[in-house]
């Protein structure tokens, strides 16, 4: 008979590292309740860059097909056409 193995070690892996103990720690339950954990950073407002592609807050969260150089391939108000027809 062959030899089993045993179980390769569970390893945890994440797409980004831990924030940093000075921080997180700053959010205890007792801190929240009484107000004095950091308030989060206001929304970004204008022109920034994500993973290297610029964005800008003013643009449409989602674009029309026909601005992105896609053929549409249904009618553009679809969807309220077949919701109310149900109702």
């Amino acid at each position: 008979m062959a030899q089993q193995q045993a179980p390769a070690e569970e390893r945890v892996v994440a797409s980004f590292p831990d924030p940093p103990a000075s921080l997180y720690k700053l959010y205890t339950d007792e801190n929240v309740r009484s107000g004095a954990a950091p308030k989060p950073p206001p929304p970004a407002k204008g022109k920034y860059y994500m993973f290297g592609c610029p964005f800008d807050t003013e643009d449409a969260m989602i674009r029309p097909v026909e601005e992105q150089g896609l053929e549409r391939l249904y009618p553009d108000n679809y969807g309220l056409y077949h919701i109310s027809s149900y109702t």
